[in-house]
């Protein structure tokens, strides 16, 4: 019995692979907290907030577009992208079009059910689209949101979720690689923090919507030779907790450390409490 154990422990140790998970609600701060923790940061400067110097994209919520995973490697700067396929594009393309027709009054349009995306997956599907809110002034000189989609929407209803879907052009959209050019004129953090932030609201012209985005660069924190240590910013917990697998699987797993992140006024909140139990 002691000699089995004995193996058992010796083969846990023998990998040295390890996750680090940031799990919080969304807007509690874990994107600031894995990037200044990290030291994913651009270098500082004397009149800017270093907040304001994340690599990662922060925000006062739904900034993220999907689960980040941060490795160390000590010669380059990367990013590999792990699309959604069309299916599930398709998927938040009609639930879109539907939170759009909805606030219209036009809940009878597609299935008939008013629903919508989260505000990430909204801007980056108007981006890949070409259909962004705009606001412009109005005679009186008071800020008006237009939106496109639902002038598009005007002719045929129906038909909206298709046209849009169309206007993504996801044929094209199938690079997943993307690298740092050591010749390029910016420096590879700077490269780091603008490649991120192209993909994480749609903007880049190759790419498709991130299920999973896997950001590469040199991290003196994660350095040690001892040992393989991913970060990982997860998506926020939404209010009611739903039954979340992704977060569910990080906190039973053995080789995963989870940082329940929560506001200094509550913590732990609510949803981390409901989470662990």
């Amino acid at each position: 019995l002691l000699e089995s154990a004995l193996i058992r422990e010796a083969v846990y140790l023998e990998n040295r692979s390890h996750d680090v998970a940031f799990i919080g609600v969304i807007g509690v701060g874990k994107t600031t907290a894995l990037s200044t923790g990290m030291g994913l940061m651009l270098p500082p400067l004397s009149d800017e907030r270093r907040i304001k110097r994340t690599i990662l994209e922060v925000g006062g919520g739904n900034t993220t577009i999907c689960e980040v995973i941060v490795i160390h490697d000590p010669n380059r700067y990367g990013i590999i992208v792990s699309p959604q396929s069309e299916e599930e594009v398709a998927i938040n393309v009609n639930d879109l079009c539907a939170g759009v027709l909805a606030s219209r009054g036009d809940d009878s349009a597609l299935d008939g059910e008013s629903r919508g995306v989260a505000k990430e997956i909204d801007r980056a599907l108007r981006n890949m689209s070409g259909l962004p809110k705009r606001q412009v002034k109005t005679a009186e000189g008071k800020r008006t949101t237009i939106d496109p989609m639902l002038k598009l929407a005007e002719g045929r209803p129906e038909a909206l979720a298709a046209e849009v879907f169309k206007r993504m052009n996801l044929w094209q959209r199938t690079r997943t690689e993307f690298w740092y050019a050591p010749n390029s004129r910016e420096d590879g953090a700077t490269w780091l923090r603008r490649t991120f932030g192209d993909l994480n609201n749609g903007r880049a012209t190759d790419a498709g919507l991130p299920k999973q985005i896997t950001v590469i660069a040199p991290l003196r924190s994660l350095g040690s030779e001892r040992y393989q240590v991913r970060v990982i910013d997860t998506k926020g917990i939404d209010e009611p907790l739903a039954d979340r697998p992704d977060l569910r699987s990080y906190l039973e797993d053995p080789r995963a450390v989870p940082v329940l992140c929560s506001a200094f006024t509550n913590a732990p909140d609510s949803s981390i409490v409901q989470l662990l139990n």
